[in-house]
């Protein structure tokens, strides 16, 4: 089934603030979509809103053409949603092996060896094999984000989004998620990533949605978007982001 979703006219408030606003985009097919913006633009905010751990405060979401807004989270998890969060939590006194499980029992999955074959297999997939029967808690924060990325994989989604994957990640790991990423996207697999790494946003997004205060302020080709006024102006603030936004594809640093 090709993916769509589609968002309009989304708004959340808290209180006299606008978290999101107006905002509005699709995604069909297995597109690779880079989401990006200043600090407080309203990013992490609009995927809790879409994956339901927020109630909108107006407009409409739609997935697989029927709409979800009014749906709980794990409702919208059946339907073929899938998300990671920005600070990872594992199962401490579980294993690896066992933390990849826990989602696939947690939707009914009553065949234990099917579940534990499939786990097996993404384990091998995310190079993290060898260590199936450590304890989660023994796990370095890159091998957390990865096995996070295999829990939600466990679910089968259509639509995948990241929350800062790359963030506090050591360089080799950070290949690895690249590489996970595109082997999933390979399989027929949308993503949407929320990153402030710009590399990495630049090097695997086919498309890219800036928001700057809650608002969309471009959407389209990266390399586009990357030079368009406005979004060069939202990140004059941000002094590191705005050199790796103007550094990004170049092959210099910002210290170059």
């Amino acid at each position: 089934m090709d993916v769509e979703l589609v968002v309009q006219d989304l708004e959340k408030r808290f209180g006299g603030v606008r978290a999101v606003d107006d905002l509005s985009f699709a995604v069909r097919g297995n597109e690779l979509v880079g989401l990006i913006g200043p600090n407080g633009s309203g990013k992490t905010t609009t995927i809790d809103t879409i994956c339901g751990l927020l109630r909108p405060s107006g407009g409409r979401i739609s997935f697989q053409g029927r709409r979800v807004d009014h749906l709980p989270p794990y409702r919208r998890a059946e339907m073929g949603l899938g998300r990671t969060f920005q600070v990872t939590r594992v199962f401490r006194r579980m294993s690896v092996l066992q933390n990849l499980m826990v989602p696939a029992m947690a939707t009914g999955e009553t065949d234990r060896s099917r579940t534990e074959t499939r786990a097996e297999e993404i384990l091998e997939m995310l190079t993290l094999d060898h260590l199936g029967s450590e304890n989660a808690d023994s796990l370095s924060g890159g091998q957390r984000k990865l096995l996070e990325l295999g829990r939600v994989l466990m679910l089968d989604p259509d639509l995948i989004f990241l929350d800062e994957p790359f963030a506090g990640v050591h360089p080799r790991l950070r290949g690895q998620i690249h590489s996970y990423i595109r082997r999933v996207h390979a399989n027929g697999k949308a993503f949407v990533i929320v990153s402030h790494d710009m590399d990495s946003i630049f090097e695997l997004c086919q498309r890219v949605i800036v928001m700057n205060e809650g608002r969309k302020i471009a959407d389209g080709d990266p390399e586009a978007v990357r030079s368009e006024k406005a979004v060069i102006d939202a990140y004059l603030g941000e002094a590191s982001e705005r050199e790796q936004l103007e550094h990004v594809g170049s092959g210099e640093g910002p210290d170059a």
